[in-house]
């Protein structure tokens, strides 16, 4: 006989680790799923749900029960046709898919289309920007859901936009509960920064052959008979690893994961608070921040951005981040690209964005003209720690900030014994530029000291 406390499937999953894990997971959470998505996504007989993530991928699971669970079409099609492009509008029209499930990402390279059929759109995976809500939600009902695999998929499924708040938070999904708390499991107040624990129907019951993870990720609720019941099903929480804050209102702010953060300069920045804010320069369509390290273990952020247009300029997007944020914030490295590379399952792949000096290097560098030039190359190279530099690389677009900055005019002093300071910097950053107030300083020195050489020549004259 089946319970439903038995396991109905076990699930691997990376996470953010990189080392696969099995989740197993129980019919009740299954259920419990199946009921909500449902009634939440407003499917029924007449409906067809496109089945667009991999097997492989716990978002598939949501898009297989809410189907059959009501007598629904499931469309299957393989995995050229299901590319974001011609071919999936096509088969979206010609199948009437009615509802449809991607991630911001994959939406991101998805182009704008009539779609008269399709009354809802669901994104997971990561947090939707608010134009591509406004995008997809005109005249039908667009869903920002969320849920690591060892929740049953979904823990959250807030509707956005007609009529709701365009801002992507998160609520807690049916018979589930949310609490952000420190380090000592207290909850945190409205507006502080802390990790996300979640309890409730649809916890896992571990990790396959993994009880050291297992007791790690899955502790005692401390807030059992205080905010619900003492049932079993609530005795424990899900630590995610993921960082949030509560508004006044309740709902709930993902920021980054835990494991991303990074500190730069003694600074313990959230890349997801930098993403976001990036997301909002009006050029730019879709962002991601992540930490990478140099050839002395030094960590630092690189941004990778799609801009909207080809106008976008690196120097515009960092000058949009220092009227925002301080300085110790702005992302060392701003690339560029045309898109982001996705993984199977349709979330950005960090593995595989570029290397920000490998962009450079495909770009063209013009190799400086004369000694001057050539030398200060080699200070910002040194400086930077960048292989290769061209007489047009500005210096702060390199990644520069004020300590580097110090750093550089000292050996300008050393090397060309001339009188340059941190304005001279600002206000001429590029290879060029620099040379040529270095030149136009050393040329004022000398003829300075002729007119000195001069005026002493007069005085013994006389």
């Amino acid at each position: 006989v089946t319970h439903a406390r038995n396991l109905a499937y076990n699930n691997y999953t990376s996470g953010s680790t990189g080392k696969p894990k099995g989740v197993l997971v129980p019919h009740k959470g299954l259920t419990n799923l199946t009921e909500h998505k449902i009634r939440a996504c407003q499917v029924d007989r007449n409906s067809c749900v496109l089945q667009f993530f991999s097997f492989s991928f716990d978002a598939s699971i949501p898009e297989i029960i809410m189907s059959l669970g009501c007598g629904a079409k499931l469309c299957l099609a393989d995995k050229e046709t299901l590319l974001p492009g011609e071919s999936l509008l096509n088969l979206m029209r010609a199948q009437i898919v009615t509802h449809f499930t991607m991630t911001p990402s994959a939406y991101s390279t998805f182009p704008a289309a009539d779609l008269p059929d399709l009354k809802m759109v669901l994104v997971g995976g990561e947090a939707p920007s608010a134009e591509l809500i406004n995008q997809w939600s005109e005249n039908r009902l667009f869903i920002n859901a969320y849920g690591p695999t060892e929740v049953t998929v979904n823990a959250s499924m807030v509707s956005c936009a007609n009529g709701n708040p365009v801002e992507p938070t998160i609520s807690p999904s049916a018979n589930k509960q949310l609490y952000i708390c420190d380090r000592n499991l207290q909850l945190v107040p409205v507006g502080v920064i802390g990790e996300l624990h979640i309890a409730g129907v649809g916890l896992a019951r571990g990790y396959l052959n993994r009880p050291d993870l297992t007791a790690e990720k899955f502790v005692p609720n401390p807030f059992v008979g205080t905010y619900h019941g003492t049932s079993l099903q609530y005795a424990r929480l899900y630590k995610t690893g993921d960082l949030a804050y509560y508004f006044p209102n309740g709902r709930i702010k993902l920021l980054g994961r835990i494991d991303n953060q990074v500190k730069i300069r003694g600074f313990r920045i959230e890349p997801g608070e930098v993403e976001i804010l990036i997301n909002q320069h009006p050029d730019v369509k879709i962002s991601v921040v992540t930490p990478l390290e140099n050839n002395q273990g030094d960590k630092y952020l690189a941004a990778y951005v799609v801009p909207k247009n080809k106008e976008l300029q690196v120097s515009s997007l960092r000058n949009f981040l220092k009227s925002r944020v301080p300085a110790y914030m702005i992302p060392q490295s701003l690339v560029i690209l045309e898109s982001l590379p996705l993984n199977p399952n349709g979330k950005v792949d960090l593995a595989a964005l570029p290397n920000p000096d490998r962009v450079r290097e495909e770009k063209e560098i013009v190799s400086p003209r004369n000694a001057n030039e050539a030398k200060l190359a080699e200070i910002f190279a040194q400086i930077l720690e960048i292989e290769q530099i061209g007489i047009y690389d500005n210096f702060f677009d390199l990644g520069g900030h004020s300590l580097l900055a110090t750093k550089l005019i000292a050996l300008l002093l050393e090397e060309f014994q001339i009188d340059i300071n941190v304005i001279d910097l600002f206000e001429a950053p590029t290879v060029e530029g620099l040379a040529k107030r270095i030149e136009d300083k050393i040329t004022f020195k000398a003829v300075s000291s002729d007119d000195d050489d001069d005026d002493e020549r007069e005085i013994i004259k006389i």
